[in-house]
């Protein structure tokens, strides 16, 4: 945010123009798009897996119910996505906590650390972080027409990661108490919310359909402002759609395939990107 500020830069594609020059960006700026839209569709098939795994549903009533969802909420723009954000985050932040803790708290806790010797997870960690970073640098270029001062940009910066940590460390307590046995399942805290009693099932669904559904939102609001930069306003609605209705069909290669296979190919963009970032800054 304090490059896009100090230089005025309104979108992604004037952000990787400023840090690795025109030429690099263009390629850059393709490949991202590409994976925003992965990213947008792995959401809905997050959501179709989480209905099938809850109720036996097929997977399709779960993806097309969330995408017309965000197809309802693209109409509305940027501002659509900052209340929807703005409603649906808070609950997100104290359900994930509660819950968290509750399932830790009721479950027979294994000593997961046991494991890490044959589990590569700290390349997963930073692939993880590297490719989540892109769809958050997509956003924040666009959000630079909303805010418009350094002060507001740090503290929302500063606030944000510090929630996002705080809930991550929390509801990662209940995976480590049961790894390994909930592995091998497409939604592991699913998994476990199901072996408690029924509301807890529920409030848990529930709590992770939002979290997919604002997860979807912010990747196919970062799609559609990659993609429709110079489209005449009229032809907006007809990208919009179709977007929806592409990434529904995708959606049903599968979530795990989606998370297992295709993210670690782009995880190494946002390292790049990272590293950009702090170039351009120690050299402004």
């Amino acid at each position: 945010m304090d490059i896009c500020l100090k230089h005025k830069i309104h979108n992604y594609e004037e952000f990787l123009q400023n840090i690795m020059g025109k030429k690099p960006a263009v390629w850059m700026n393709i490949i991202v798009t590409v994976f925003l839209f992965v990213l947008f569709a792995t959401m809905l098939s997050a959501g179709g897996a989480a209905l099938e795994q809850a109720f036996e549903w097929p997977v399709s009533v779960g993806i097309v119910l969330l995408g017309l969802l965000c197809l309802a909420i693209f109409l509305f723009d940027l501002e659509g996505l900052m209340k929807i954000n703005m409603v649906c985050v808070p609950p997100l932040i104290a359900g994930g906590i509660f819950i968290g803790v509750y399932s830790f708290l009721h479950q027979e806790a294994v000593p997961a650390f046991l494991y890490f010797q044959e589990a590569n997870w700290l390349a997963s960690a930073v692939s993880y972080t590297s490719y989540n970073i892109i769809t958050a640098i997509v956003l924040l270029a666009g959000m630079a027409r909303v805010v418009n001062t350094k002060q507001v940009a740090c503290w929302g910066g500063i606030l944000g990661g510090l929630a996002i940590a705080v809930t991550a460390v929390f509801m990662s307590l209940p995976l480590f108490a049961g790894f390994p046995s909930n592995a091998d399942t497409s939604i592991p805290l699913l998994n476990i919310a199901q072996q408690l009693d029924e509301v807890f099932q529920y409030g848990f669904l529930l709590l992770f359909f939002v979290a997919v559904f604002t997860s979807a939102l912010c990747n196919g609001f970062a799609f559609l402002q990659s993609v429709c930069a110079g489209i005449p306003s009229g032809r907006l609605l007809a990208a919009k759609i179709l977007t929806t209705a592409t990434g529904m069909a995708a959606a049903h290669i599968g979530f795990s395939v989606f998370v297992t296979r295709v993210y670690p190919l782009f995880g190494l963009l946002g390292l790049v990107q990272i590293v950009l970032i702090f170039k351009a800054i120690s050299n402004p």
